[in-house]
C-alpha cells in the first residue's frame, strides 16, 4: 500500500469514526429541542379553541420568557464549552465548579427579570400589542409560570454539563417524559375535568410550571442515585480563575443569543401592532420555525 493509500485510509477511518461520535451525541439533543418545539405547539393549538386573544396572548407572553430563555442559553452554552475541556482533563471538581458558578450567575440574573416580566407585565406587552383582552391574558400567563424560568436554569445548567461530559441521553429521557406529562396536563387544566374547571390560558401556564417542577425533581434525583460527579465531585476553593474564564466566554455568548432574541420579539411587535389576527397567526408559526431549527 502506498502511502498516499494509507494516509487516505486513516483520513477516512478518522473521519467516520467523528461522525459516529457526533451522530451518538448530537441526534438525542436534536430529538429533544424537536420536541420542546412541539410542545410549545401543543400549548398554542390547545389554547385556540378559547379564542384568537388567547392564541395570541400565550405567544406575546412566552415571547418574553423566550428572551429570558435566550439569557440562559448563552451562560449554558459557556458552561459546557468550560466543563467539556475540564471534562477531558479529567478534572471534575474545576467542572463542577463552573457548572456551580453558571447556575449562581444565572440566578442572579434571572430574578429581577423574573420579576420585571412579571410585575411589569402589563406595560411591556403593549410593545407588542395594543389590545387590552390579549394583554390581561398574557399577564394571567405569567403570572401562572411565574417561577418557571428559574427552574428553567437549572434544568439548562445541568444539562449541560451532562451533554459536555458525554451523557446526552438522560437529559432527552428526562426531558420527554416531562412533555408527555405536560401535554397530559395542558389538556386537562386548559380544558377542564375531574373537577377543575376549564382555566384556558392560566391552565396552560400552570401546567407548564408543574412539568419544570417535575423536571427539576427528576433531575436531582438522577444525579443523587448514580451519585453524580456533579453532586459527589468537591468544587474548588478559590474560583476566580474560573470566574475568570467563564466570563470571557458567556458574556458574547449571552449577548449573541440576546441580540437574536430581540430580533425575533421585533417580528412579533410588528405583527402585533397589524392587528390581533396577525399577532395570532404569528404565535402560531412560531414552534413550527423553532422545530424546523
Amino acid at each position: 500500500m502506498s502511502v498516499k493509500n494509507y494516509t487516505n485510509l486513516s483520513r477516512n477511518t478518522i473521519a467516520d469514526g467523528m461522525l459516529s461520535k457526533m451522530f451518538k451525541l448530537g441526534f438525542p439533543v436534536a430529538i429533544q429541542s424537536a420536541l420542546a418545539a412541539i410542545l410549545a405547539l401543543a400549548d398554542v393549538l390547545m389554547v385556540s379553541d378559547f379564542g384568537i386573544e388567547s392564541t395570541a396572548a400565550v405567544g406575546t407572553a412566552s415571547k418574553w420568557h423566550f428572551v429570558a430563555i435566550m439569557i440562559m442559553a448563552g451562560m449554558a452554552s459557556a458552561n459546557g464549552v468550560l466543563v467539556a475541556q475540564y471534562w477531558g482533563k479529567q478534572d471534575r471538581r474545576a467542572a463542577k465548579t463552573i457548572t456551580l458558578l453558571a447556575m449562581q450567575c444565572g440566578v442572579k440574573i434571572l430574578v429581577p427579570v423574573t420579576f420585571v416580566i412579571t410585575l411589569f407585565s402589563g406595560y411591556i406587552m403593549l410593545l407588542q400589542t395594543t389590545d387590552a383582552k390579549v394583554i390581561e391574558l398574557g399577564s394571567t400567563y405569567l403570572w401562572y409560570s411565574f417561577p418557571v424560568l428559574l427552574l428553567t436554569h437549572l434544568v439548562m445548567i445541568c444539562e449541560s454539563a451532562l451533554r459536555s461530559s458525554g451523557d446526552t441521553v438522560t437529559p432527552l429521557y428526562l426531558s420527554g417524559l416531562t412533555i408527555i406529562v405536560n401535554i397530559g396536563l395542558n389538556f386537562w387544566l386548559i380544558n377542564g375535568g375531574l373537577g377543575i374547571p376549564a382555566m384556558g390560558v392560566a391552565g396552560a401556564a400552570l401546567a407548564t410550571t408543574i412539568s419544570r417542577l417535575l423536571q427539576v425533581a427528576l433531575m436531582f434525583w438522577f444525579l443523587h442515585w448514580r451519585q453524580h460527579w456533579l453532586l459527589s465531585a468537591p468544587t474548588q476553593t478559590d474560583p476566580s480563575r474560573l470566574w475568570a474564564a467563564y466570563k470571557y466566554i458567556a458574556i458574547p455568548s449571552t449577548a449573541s443569543a440576546v441580540l437574536w432574541a430581540i430580533g425575533m420579539l421585533s417580528y412579533q411587535m410588528i405583527f402585533g401592532h397589524m392587528g390581533t389576527t396577525e399577532l395570532a397567526v404569528f404565535s402560531l408559526l412560531g414552534p413550527f420555525e423553532s422545530l424546523c431549527c
